[in-house]
């Protein structure tokens, strides 16, 4: 979905709006997502980010190797 948003470029000051792209995907082993692009149509600056739609929190493992054995 491609729209346009009323922000101004934060690199040219360009104030006409900014290019918004949204699109929504399984990602393998990560899940859905959905990736954003923001875009200025005067200088060409472009931000894109993934933002997942489960709100799993983050997590960590750890293990203590004591021996070759182990």
């Amino acid at each position: 979905m491609e729209s346009t948003i009323d922000v101004s470029c934060i690199i040219c000051g360009y104030d006409e709006g900014l290019s918004m792209l949204a699109h929504t995907e399984e990602i393998a082993y990560f899940g859905e997502h959905t990736q954003i692009t923001i875009c200025c149509s005067s200088c060409g600056w472009r931000q894109t980010d993934f933002i997942p739609a489960a709100g799993t929190k983050p997590g960590v493992w750890s293990i203590q190797i004591d021996s070759e054995e182990d």
